[in-house]
C-alpha cells in the first residue's frame, strides 16, 4: 500500500479525468484509508474553475458532476460538502444545459447550502436567451425548491429569453413553467411577447399555446395572439384547424374567429373527408355562414369521394350548408366516381342523396350500382334492390332484374 500512499499524497490532481480513473483504480485495490487521503486532497484542492482551464483540463461541467458523485460514493461526507461548496462559487455556469446538471448534482448529494449559492450564481450569470434551455434551468430551480433564486432568474428569462423558438412548443413549455413557478408578473411579460413576436406559423403549437394563455387568465394576450394566427398559421389538416377554431371561439374572440374562418375555408386541405367533417361541424355551430359556403364550395370539388359510406357522412354534415348547390356538385362527382360494389353503403348513400334534394344524381348512381354490383353476391344483390323499390327508382330495378332475374318478383 505505500505506493497508494504515495500516489494519494503526490500525484498531480489537475485533470479531473485522470484524477478518476486513479480513483477507481484505488478503490479496485481496496486501498480505503489512501482514497480517503486521496479524496481529501482532491475535494479541496482539484481546480473547479476557470472556463479555459476546464476545458483544457478535462474540467467540463461534467466531469465535475462525475467528480462529485464520485467522492460522494467513497463515503466521505465531509470532503462532499468541501467539493460542493467549491463547485457552487467556483465552476462557470456559463451554459444553460451544464448549470442545470451542476444544480441537479449538487442537490442529489445533499449540500443544501451549496444549492442555494449555486442557484443564485446562475439565476442571475448563466445565459437564458433559448428557450428550451431556460425552461430546464427554471425547472431545476423548482425541483430544487429555491424559490428566491427561481424568482430572480424569471425576470431576466420575461424579459432576455427569446420568444423566436424553432418550435411554438418551446415557447408553450416556457411559458407553462413560468406559471408553475407561479411567477404570475413575469410570465404575463413573457406572455406580451410571445404574443406578438413568437413566429405562429404552425397551427398545433398556436392552438396549445391560446389554451394555455386562455387558462391562466391572459385574454388580452390570447386575443393578441388570435390576430395573428388568423393570418400567418400554416395550414394543416383540418382537424387541427377545427381545433384552433373551437378555441378561439369558445374564447368568445369572434372577431378574430371570423378572420381565421375565412383564412381556413380558402387554404385549409379538404382531402380527407374525416377532418372535413369535423371542420364543418365546427364551423356551422358557430353560425359563420358565410365561410362555410365558401368551405363548402372547395369540398364539393376538391374531397376525395373514394368510398360510399364516407360520401354519406359528408352529405349529412353539408345539411346545414344553405348553399345546395354545392352539395349538387359534389353528388355529380360521386356519380362518377364512388365505388358501387358494396350494396349496404350504397344504399344508404343513394338514400341520403335523395333526402339532400339530388334525386337526378341519385337516379344516375342507383344505375351504375345495379350495371357494377357483383352478381354472385345474392344477399347484396336483395339489399339493393330493396332499396330501389323503396325509392321508386324503377328503370335502375328493372335493370338489376336483366341481371338476376331472381329478384322479379321484389319490383311488385
Amino acid at each position: 500500500m505505500a505506493f497508494a500512499s504515495r500516489i494519494a499524497a503526490h500525484t498531480p490532481i489537475a485533470n479531473i479525468p485522470n484524477v478518476l480513473r486513479l480513483l477507481e483504480a484505488m478503490l479496485n485495490a481496496q486501498a480505503e484509508q489512501q482514497v480517503l487521503a486521496f479524496t481529501q486532497r482532491v475535494a479541496s484542492e482539484t481546480p473547479v474553475h476557470g472556463a479555459q482551464e476546464c476545458r483544457a483540463f478535462g474540467r467540463s461541467s461534467g466531469t465535475v458532476v462525475r467528480l462529485l458523485e464520485a467522492v460522494r460514493k467513497v463515503g466521505a461526507g465531509e470532503q462532499v460538502v468541501v467539493l460542493a461548496g467549491r463547485i457552487a462559487t467556483d465552476t462557470p455556469v456559463d451554459e444553460a444545459t451544464g448549470a442545470t446538471r451542476l444544480l441537479e448534482a449538487v442537490r442529489k448529494v445533499g449540500a443544501g447550502e451549496q444549492v442555494v449559492v449555486l442557484a443564485g450564481r446562475i439565476a442571475t450569470d448563466t445565459p437564458v436567451d433559448e428557450a428550451t434551455r431556460a425552461t430546464r434551468l427554471l425547472e431545476a430551480m423548482l425541483s430544487v425548491d429555491v424559490r428566491q433564486q427561481a424568482v430572480t432568474l424569471a425576470d431576466r428569462i420575461a424579459t432576455d429569453t427569446s420568444v423566436r423558438a424553432r418550435a411554438i412548443s418551446d415557447v408553450v413549455h416556457l411559458l407553462e413553467a413560468m406559471l408553475s413557478v407561479g411567477v404570475r408578473q413575469q410570465a404575463v411579460t413573457l406572455a406580451d411577447r410571445i404574443a406578438t413576436d413568437t413566429p405562429v406559423d404552425e397551427a398545433t403549437g398556436a392552438t396549445r399555446l391560446l389554451e394555455v394563455m386562455l387558462s391562466a387568465g391572459m385574454t388580452r394576450q390570447a386575443v393578441t395572439l388570435a390576430g395573428r394566427v388568423a393570418t400567418d398559421s400554416r395550414f394543416q389538416d383540418a382537424t387541427t384547424m377545427a381545433r384552433l377554431l373551437k378555441v378561439t371561439l369558445d374564447a368568445g374572440m369572434t372577431q378574430q374567429a371570423g378572420a381565421l374562418a375565412a383564412h381556413i375555408a380558402a387554404n385549409v386541405s379538404v382531402r380527407d373527408v374525416t377532418d372535413v367533417i369535423r371542420l364543418l361541424d365546427v364551423m356551422l355551430s358557430a353560425g359563420i355562414t358565410q365561410q362555410v359556403g365558401a368551405l363548402a364550395a372547395r369540398i364539393a370539388a376538391d374531397v376525395s369521394v373514394a368510398t360510399p359510406t364516407s360520401m354519406t357522412r359528408l352529405m349529412k354534415a353539408m345539411r346545414g350548408v344553405e348553399v345546395a348547390e354545392h352539395a349538387v356538385a359534389l353528388a355529380d362527382r360521386i356519380v362518377t366516381g364512388t365505388p358501387v360494389t358494396d350494396a349496404i353503403s350504397t344504399a344508404r348513400l343513394l338514400d341520403t342523396m335523395r333526402q339532400l334534394g339530388a334525386d337526378e344524381q341519385a337516379e344516375a348512381l342507383a344505375k351504375r350500382a345495379a350495371e357494377e354490383i357483383p352478381s354472385y353476391d345474392r344477399s347484396a344483390l336483395v339489399i339493393l334492390m330493396d332499396a330501389l323499390v323503396s325509392a321508386g327508382m324503377r328503370r335502375p330495378a328493372e335493370t338489376l332484374i336483366k341481371r338476376a332475374p331472381e329478384l322479379s318478383d321484389r319490383l311488385r
